[in-house]
């Protein structure tokens, strides 16, 4: 069913088909969850597997982190003190390689791996 409505989905619609899915959480179809992502990973949306580094699946990420969890997004991507790219290019996205600061179990403020300099959590 889910193979013979897809195809003429261009990726962006398949991939909020597949936030859609995702988001019913107990509600939703796992086989048609699957069956959206594998349709994504044969079009080139999602790579075959995730970057070295990261033990999770393809299918998991999108479990775990949404339907566009390749792409980075979500904070900044240049450290604002010394313009270091923070994206850890070995988990891939959407992991980043700052280090949040915490105060009463909230990340207050974050810091870069390379010059240690501080930033709010606004920029």
């Amino acid at each position: 069913m889910v193979e013979a409505i897809l195809p003429e989905m261009d990726n962006d619609a398949l991939l909020d088909a597949v936030d859609a899915e995702r988001q019913k959480f107990t509600q939703r179809d796992d086989k048609a969850l699957h069956a959206l992502v594998t349709l994504c990973i044969a079009r080139g949306v999602y790579p075959i597997e995730t970057v070295p580094g990261n033990p999770n699946s393809v299918h998991a990420m999108v479990n775990g982190w949404g339907a566009r969890w390749h792409e980075w997004k979500g904070g900044p991507c240049l450290c604002p003190k010394c313009g270091s790219d923070l994206r850890d290019q070995t988990a891939g996205p959407p992991f980043m390689r700052v280090i949040g600061i915490s105060e009463n179990d909230r990340v207050a403020c974050w810091r870069c791996p390379d010059c240690e300099g501080e930033w709010g959590r606004g920029g």
